[in-house]
């Protein structure tokens, strides 16, 4: 009988342990690199279409430095020269149902003015600010500008294929799961785990 139990105790437990995957939580462009190349930031250079993972820039330009202190800038090309003239970088992350995330933000660019868009909305008319090489003001993002499931992140701008880069900073992160709400296979799952023990419980008293 106890093994019995055990398993099907196992089995309970199963069935009511949430099944959503923690998400990705939105990091500056930086946070996580290897091997000179930024592991959560693509860049496409061809309006969306091809996205490969994003360069950190190196060495970094002397009017990047002073314009955004200690900012990690990204591109299409290690030493942010060529590669295109029109730019865009993303990072996805996934939020499960009911899960809520907001961050500050602020950014700079080189060469024309950035936007922001989040899940293919612009986000403000002028998030990275509207001068070049310098960060702009720190923006406020909230729960109401994401979704359940996938969300993308993007920072467009134009360049002069000479030095073309950008750098994007996140503090203030905050992240609240949601509660999960077992599966309907996990609810017969559970049900017929409580038939067993029942039917055996009867067996018992037999």
């Amino acid at each position: 009988m106890s093994n019995w139990r055990n398993r099907f105790g196992g089995l309970m437990l199963v069935a009511l342990s949430p099944l959503v995957a923690q998400a990705q939580l939105f990091v500056g462009t930086g946070a996580v690199q290897s091997v000179g190349r930024d592991q959560r930031w693509d860049v496409s250079t061809n309006a969306g279409v091809t996205w490969k993972q994003a360069f950190i820039v190196s060495p970094v330009p002397g009017q990047w430095t002073a314009g955004a202190p200690g900012g990690i800038w990204i591109g299409a090309t290690a030493n942010g020269t060529g590669g295109g003239g029109s730019y865009r970088v993303r990072q996805q992350f996934t939020l499960g149902a009911g899960d809520a995330v907001s961050f500050n933000f602020r950014c700079a660019w080189d060469n024309v003015a950035a936007q922001v868009f989040i899940n293919g909305a612009q986000f403000g008319s002028n998030a990275c600010g509207t001068s070049i090489f310098s960060y702009g003001t720190n923006q406020s993002v909230t729960q109401a500008n994401f979704q359940t499931g996938l969300n993308d992140f993007q920072v467009r701008w134009t360049g002069d294929n000479t030095t073309d880069g950008v750098a994007l900073e996140a503090t203030n992160l905050s992240y609240t799961p949601g509660t999960v709400v077992p599966e309907p296979a996990s609810f017969v799952l559970l049900a017929t785990g409580l038939l067993v023990i029942g039917g055996l419980r009867a067996r018992r008293r037999k």
